[in-house]
């Protein structure tokens, strides 16, 4: 009985043995598995984050890149800018030279106008005195009868001696006196007439010289017109063409990457190191440089600095503006560009302005050189209770200014993420 009972007993303890055992097995060998297994995560993680650093640093060169040819581009345009400006001081110095010679010789011609004309006055004075004179001389004097006779036969008789004796002095005086007179008259008419077409020539002279100088102004105002032109339209092409270069820049970049990186699926294992996921966490999204206002603008943006606001809200009580010492949201839809304000709890609309079509007097906004400027007239016609503002981004700030009647506010905001 003892026997039989011991021998159940030993067959018990060796199938339990025997259980555990095999149980002792397998758990060695899912330790093994479970081993390769963390080892291969391990090996795939580090070749990932490998692979990562790799294409961080080839993003960053291709960065640097980019950012050395905008730079040297801005040097070009720079300098092209300067050569332009000095280009124009020059021409624009030029232009104030030749403008103070004309003043001057119109002076010039204007005095010796003036004086001609003074000469000519006097000539005339001159002229009528001797006309007068002359008239005077030449005025037959009335006698009495009685008296006329007596000297018309006292000469009579005188004449008849002279020529009895043979003397003809008295005859020849008179012929003489006559002769000194008109050659008198017809001297000094003459050489007035002659100054009078010498003064006339003179003034001719001057005002054929007075046109050419006004034909050579207009002429000179039409090149420069011409060279403002010209110098506008090749600024914005080369403006064009370096955009052009740059959004070319851009693609070849972008292509470049995609062609020779490849971006690392990351394998997200089971157990993860705080270590780890803190290397591995995503960055927040910065927008890109080259996203245009109007996209870049749309959303929430709370206030961290204002300039003379209080200011500009105690002086334009009267009129209803948009500045105001809260955060903002801005929307665009179908065109209409919608501000709001932040009142504790929700945004409140503030104003909707429509795109600017031709030359709208109305309420409009667009879009020039990356910024948008508006225009409200808050419903009254006097120029000094409209609101100029403008809106743009720097360094990932949104920089808003808003002027009525002179008074100027600036406020900076931070993107609400």
């Amino acid at each position: 009985m003892l026997r039989f009972f011991s021998e159940g007993v030993t067959g018990e303890v060796n199938e339990k043995l025997n259980k555990l055992s095999e149980g002792l097995e397998e758990m060695k060998r899912e330790k093994e598995k479970n081993e390769i297994s963390a080892e291969e995560t391990r090996r795939i993680e580090a070749e990932e984050q490998e692979n990562l650093k790799k294409w961080i640093l080839k993003q960053e060169s291709n960065d640097e890149f980019l950012l050395e040819e905008i730079k040297r581009t801005d040097k070009e345009i720079e300098c092209e800018k300067s050569a332009q400006r000095s280009f124009m001081r020059a021409l624009f110095m030029e232009m104030k030279d030749c403008r103070e010679d004309c003043n001057a010789f119109g002076t010039r011609v204007f005095n010796e106008i003036s004086n001609l004309r003074s000469d000519i006055k006097e000539l005339r004075k001159l002229f009528t005195s001797r006309e007068k004179e002359n008239f005077r001389l030449e005025k037959p004097i009335k006698y009495d009868q009685s008296v006329s006779n007596n000297e018309a036969l006292v000469a009579d008789k005188r004449c008849a001696s002279d020529t009895d004796s043979g003397n003809g002095e008295s005859d020849f005086n008179r012929m003489i006196m006559k002769m000194t007179k008109s050659y008198d008259n017809e001297e000094y008419i003459r050489e007035y007439r002659t100054t009078v077409k010498r003064l006339e020539k003179s003034v001719v002279s001057l005002h054929e010289e007075c046109t050419e100088i006004r034909i050579t102004l207009d002429n000179f105002k039409l090149e420069v017109e011409a060279m403002r032109r010209e110098q506008a339209e090749k600024l914005v092409s080369i403006e064009q063409t370096f955009r052009k270069e740059l959004e070319t820049l851009r693609n070849e970049s972008e292509k470049r990457s995609e062609s020779q990186d490849i971006k690392p699926k990351i394998i997200v294992p089971v157990q993860k190191s705080e270590s780890t996921s803190s290397a591995l966490k995503p960055k927040p999204k910065i927008p890109p440089k080259d996203v245009p206002i109007q996209e870049a603008i749309i959303g929430e943006w709370k206030l961290i600095s204002h300039d003379k606001l209080h200011n500009f809200c105690e002086k334009n009580k009267k009129y209803k503006h948009e500045v105001h010492l809260e955060n903002v949201k801005f929307t665009i839809d179908d065109g209409k560009l919608t501000s709001y304000a932040f009142n504790g709890k929700s945004y409140v609309k503030l104003k909707s302005k429509a795109m600017k079509k031709g030359n709208s007097k109305k309420n409009y906004w667009h879009v020039e050189n990356d910024v948008i400027k508006s225009f409200d007239s808050n419903g009254i016609v006097d120029p000094k209770a409209s609101e100029y503002s403008s809106r743009y981004i720097k360094k990932g700030q949104l920089i808003i200014t808003n002027e009525i009647g002179g008074i100027t506010c600036t406020r900076v905001f931070q993107r609400i993420k």
